[in-house]
Parts: structure tokens; C-alpha cells; sequence
């Protein structure tokens, strides 16, 4: 067993337990993904790479273990969002994202520095969400009162 670190799609950087000859770089998504939480998907992920050497990514080395991959016990994976699909997709992913972080994580860390008692996300909430491609001419649509934490609840 060897630990690595990770700086998730949230920005915090965590530590990861993985048997380097054993885990697989498709194998450390899911890991990641586990100590990230939810709402946070794996598909979320568009890339997982190594800090020291980009090239070391899951895009090449996916069925690799970590040890074939060139990574080892104490090295820096980066995670990047994947970035497709049309601007609701990217608000609602982005959305989830920062929900994870204010959640502290899967832990649920109350006491984690980036911890919020509003921290779910409601687009539902935010004066204009955007609707599959579109923006709304009608930049009022939310026509609820200013509500406090928005679009936090």
C-alpha cells in the first residue's frame, strides 16, 4: 500500500491509498471519486493526470497500473472537469462540484475550512438558469423575492 496525493475536481488536495503494482489509472478515478462524493460523478472527470508529467494520464495510460504508469508513493495527481456537453450541463456540473466541496467531501468534514451549512445546489435558485442551450431574453425569469445564500440552501 502507498499513498499519493490528489487534487480533485473540488481543488482540495487529499491523500489517496492505491497498491501502485495493482490500481489501475481507470482504478484511481474511481477511487477519487469515492473520497470526492457525491454528487460528483465519474464522468465528471475528463482527465487524471500526474503533476510531475502530464503525459502520465488516464487518457494513455487508463489500463495501466500506476507503478507501469511512471507514478509513485508520494506523487501529485491532478484531476481536470470534463468540459462538454451545453451550457446547462456545464452550470449543473459545476454546480455539483462546488455542492461536494461544501459538503466536505465524502467524509461529510464539518470541521474542513471549505465546509458550508448551505451547500446544496438548487439552479432553481439563480436569476437566469440556462435552459439546454439557451439564454433567456428575459433576464428576470426567477421571479421569487432575493432569497439569502442563493443559490445555496
Amino acid at each position: 500500500m502507498a499513498t499519493i496525493k490528489c487534487k480533485g475536481l473540488t481543488g482540495v488536495v487529499f491523500d489517496v491509498t492505491v497498491t501502485l503494482g495493482t490500481t489501475t489509472m481507470n482504478g484511481l478515478t474511481a477511487l477519487i471519486r469515492a473520497i470526492e462524493g457525491a454528487p460528483i460523478t465519474v464522468g465528471m472527470y475528463g482527465e487524471v493526470r500526474a503533476n510531475k508529467n502530464p503525459a502520465i494520464n488516464q487518457a494513455n495510460d487508463g489500463a495501466k497500473t500506476l507503478t507501469a504508469a511512471g507514478l509513485i508513493a508520494a506523487d501529485l495527481v491532478v484531476c481536470v472537469p470534463l468540459k462538454t456537453g451545453n451550457k446547462e450541463a456545464r452550470q449543473e456540473q459545476k454546480g455539483a462540484i462546488a455542492q461536494a466541496k461544501r459538503e466536505g467531501l465524502a467524509a461529510a468534514d464539518t470541521d474542513a475550512v471549505y465546509y458550508r451549512a448551505l451547500k446544496t445546489f438548487n439552479k432553481n435558485r439563480l436569476p437566469n438558469p440556462y435552459e439546454a442551450n439557451l439564454v433567456n431574453a428575459d433576464d428576470d425569469e426567477n421571479t421569487q423575492t432575493l432569497q439569502a445564500g442563493r443559490p445555496w440552501t
